[in-house]
């Protein structure tokens, strides 16, 4: 290399060093990361803009991210903890701290979580998220009885299939299983006679 390789060589690297990632900069570099699912890099981003502004939805996606990648959950609880302590009955903290509990095998936590955000939401997907600790700890009836109640509040089909598969395979329900389902059919079948 000549003398004016490395000069040059060794200016831009100072550049580099120098130059200064503008917050816009970063959210656009972490969603890039979300977008090819490299969540391990985007934890690292939305971690360093939750550090750099304190802003919780830099927090949320850090967790996201996290849960997505599988790695770093500890922590992740360890923050989330942290921040929700100092913002208490925050629901889109327990919403993440129930799959992360679960995620690393606190299933008393993740109850805990639960609890509160059937007490404080009766929104269907709060409900379902709610279900998850009592699947995990084999309260089944417990998690049909969440489910149920989503159910019937939203008529979402994925709730129904979940209830089905518990019922089918947990709790010896398959015929109170094939019923709803069936009667599922029925009242969609009508309903999409009726738009046409």
């Amino acid at each position: 290399m000549t003398v004016l390789s490395l000069l040059l060589l060794s200016g831009i690297l100072q550049a580099k060093e120098l130059r200064i990632i503008s917050e816009d900069e970063m959210i656009v570099q972490g969603l890039f990361f979300d977008e090819y699912k490299a969540y391990e890099n985007s934890r690292q981003v939305f971690a360093k803009l939750y550090d750099d502004t304190g802003a919780k939805e830099y927090l949320f996606r850090e967790m996201t991210s996290a849960l997505m990648a599988g790695t770093h959950i500890n922590q992740s609880i360890t923050r989330l903890k942290a921040w929700d302590t100092k913002n208490p009955n925050t629901l889109e903290a327990k919403r993440l701290l129930i799959p992360l509990y679960l995620t690393n095998r606190q299933i008393k936590e993740a109850k805990t979580e639960a609890k509160y955000l059937i007490e404080a939401s009766d929104r269907p997907m709060d409900l379902d998220l709610a279900s998850n600790p009592y699947l995990y700890s084999g309260e089944f009836k417990k998690a049909l009885e969440l489910l149920g109640e989503a159910y019937r509040k939203s008529s979402n089909e994925d709730v129904l299939l979940r209830m089905a598969v518990i019922m089918d395979e947990y709790t010896n329900e398959r015929k109170k299983a094939i019923q709803l389902l069936e009667t599922h059919r029925r009242m969609n079948h009508v309903v999409s006679n009726q738009l046409y």
